[in-house]
């Protein structure tokens, strides 16, 4: 029950259909026009993959969560490739993809010890990168709550230097509790 999108899968659609997933893909493809493989991590569900897939990317997927993968498979048929782990890419010729895309706080998930050589292996698989981080400087909300129909979402966080946890309580289609742990990295050469 606390496992990381696990169970939450079934609502991650829902509350984030309010992103504007097109408008995104559209301007990753005006910044890298040339790009053509791209590496998403931390796919979820396949919301910006199929964006980026329309504007001419052919994109592969990095996604962990089993659920995730399961979901995504079901939204973006023609068996896109998903990868469920960062040792999988092991394999991937130096500069392989044109583009690594890792956007919302995908690679706060990656715990201190290893978000170096996680970027190192990101550096050395793919030409470019897009990358956001939520940095270790930025305030975090302790409390929040959203709807999505009959959906509710509550969000509770608790900061301890820079490791915040995050719970996510959902109800309206049973009741979920979701935990996540987030590792706030200094500078990303940093760790």
């Amino acid at each position: 029950m606390f496992k990381a999108f696990g169970h939450e899968t079934r609502y991650y659609d829902a509350f984030h259909q309010d992103k504007d997933y097109a408008a995104e893909a559209a301007a990753l493809r005006k910044k890298y026009p040339t790009a053509k493989k791209v590496l998403e991590v931390g796919a979820g569900t396949g919301l910006l993959t199929r964006e980026l897939i329309k504007v001419g990317f052919d994109v592969f997927a990095l996604e962990p969560s089993e659920e995730m993968i399961e979901s995504f498979r079901a939204n973006n048929p023609g068996k896109r490739p998903v990868i469920s782990t960062i040792q999988q890419l092991s394999g991937i010729p130096v500069r392989w993809f044109d583009l690594t895309v890792a956007h919302y706080d995908v690679l706060n998930y990656v715990p201190f010890r290893e978000i170096n050589d996680v970027m190192q292996k990101l550096r050395q698989i793919s030409a470019e990168q897009d990358i956001e981080i939520w940095d270790h400087t930025q305030g975090v909300r302790f409390f929040s709550r959203k709807r999505a129909g009959k959906l509710q979402r509550f969000r509770f966080a608790f900061r301890f230097g820079r490791r915040v946890k995050l719970f996510f309580v959902y109800t309206g289609a049973g009741l979920c509790v979701a935990k996540h742990n987030l590792f706030l990295h200094k500078r990303l050469s940093d760790g």
